[in-house]
């Protein structure tokens, strides 16, 4: 027989209740005394196994480098964030640059491997539910398993606030409660979207908003804006409601970037369709981008967290543009920048395969091999040598 719990996860502390005849919070006996109702959210890596608790928290002076605390502050920010920065000189435990994917996202090293901030936190809410699967065998419910969880990830506070036990353990009695069915389960989007046109004439447009209930399905109507464009990019946004939060400061956190390489010259005002789909089953968000008046023209892509290679090869290809746009090519030589850009773009397209979203390394290869092919081609170089030619020829 399945059971479902509230957990309420912590930056310092996690806890977990039931709704039985009445509220019950999950004690265990290596949980934090005097009530051993409270997880410490410490994780340490030992002989290649996961320690969560206080006996994590434990070794926290011994083993620094090997203690991870305060994993939940590092969730949703990029490696360059101020209080990235600030945590990382603060703790003994190695936080970096992903190896794979962008500096939007983080990579924590334990052990010699690498994992990210969501990884070390699943952790411990696997310790959480251990907990109190145990503790329901006590009560003598030894048929159950834990096969369902609300979970609560309360907002950031200031370092100066110390939040009181009792708040947490009635976070945790009201994600039971809704855990036991006996109020309307919505979940809702976390953090507002927007979708921007780069190069274009419009501001970005917001297409998912904070509180908006799952599943998601929208779009919106972009319009070309130079006559003969083969390269349309969009860019996925949100503000960083985290710094926001704990900061005060706005910034938008950009999710990805989507590229739709043309078969032929379209005019301007060719209207692209962008369609989102958010839903919560699936961490990701898939974006599709179709020309209305050429369906068969379309691209689409999913985002998750972190980045990977598909994304670096972007960031590359933007960066690259951007260099040419600053150099005033003709029109033979915007020709062939579009010529080399879009077998970039179709390959980088498929380096992630829709059904696993797994990275697919030989197409990873081919797309790094076509930037590269971009990049000596249109380097200042490269274009000064050809225009010598010309004018000699």
């Amino acid at each position: 027989m399945g059971k479902a719990i509230g957990i309420d996860l912590g930056t310092t502390n996690s806890v977990a209740a039931f709704k039985l005849a009445e509220v019950e919070v999950v004690t265990a006996n290596d949980n934090t005394p005097p009530d051993r109702k409270l997880t410490r959210s410490v994780v340490v890596c030992e002989q290649n196994k996961f320690l969560v608790g206080d006996q994590a928290y434990n070794q926290l002076r011994a083993n620094p480098e090997n203690v991870v605390v305060s994993i939940k502050r590092l969730i949703g920010r990029g490696f360059g964030d101020p209080a990235v920065q600030k945590q990382k000189s603060e703790f003994g435990y190695k936080i970096a640059q992903p190896s794979q994917g962008t500096d939007n996202g983080i990579a924590v090293w334990l052990g010699g491997k690498e994992y990210q901030p969501e990884d070390i936190s699943a952790e411990i809410l696997k310790k959480v539910v251990q907990n109190a699967q145990i503790y329901r065998q006590g009560i003598g419910k030894t048929g159950e398993v834990i096969d369902q969880a609300v979970i609560t990830i309360p907002a950031y506070f200031n370092d100066k606030v110390v939040v009181h036990p009792r708040p947490m353990y009635a976070v945790a009695e009201g994600a039971a409660i809704v855990a036991a069915g006996l109020t309307e389960k919505v979940t809702t989007v976390s953090r507002d979207y927007f979708i921007k046109l780069v190069d274009g004439k419009e501001n970005k447009e917001k297409v998912i908003q904070r509180g908006d209930i799952l599943p998601v399905t929208t779009s919106h109507t972009f319009k070309t804006v130079s006559d003969g464009q083969r390269l349309i990019h969009l860019q996925l946004l949100s503000p960083d409601q985290v710094k926001q939060d704990l900061d005060g400061i706005y910034e938008d956190d950009s999710i990805g970037h989507i590229w739709l390489g043309l078969n032929q010259s379209y005019p301007r005002g060719t209207e692209v369709l962008v369609n989102l789909e958010l839903d919560e089953k699936n961490s990701g968000l898939k974006m599709t981008a179709t020309l209305k008046n050429a369906p068969s023209e379309r691209v689409s892509r999913t985002f998750s967290r972190g980045g990977r290679s598909d994304e670096k090869i972007y960031k590359e290809l933007e960066e690259t543009i951007a260099e040419l746009n600053n150099q005033n090519l003709t029109t033979l030589g915007v020709e062939e920048a579009l010529k080399l850009a879009l077998p970039v773009v179709e390959s980088a397209n498929k380096i992630i395969d829709p059904d696993t979203e797994e990275e697919r390394g030989y197409l990873r290869d081919d797309a790094s091999a076509n930037l590269k092919k971009f990049q000596v081609s249109m380097s200042k170089e490269s274009l000064k040598a050809e225009y010598l030619m010309n004018a000699i020829a």
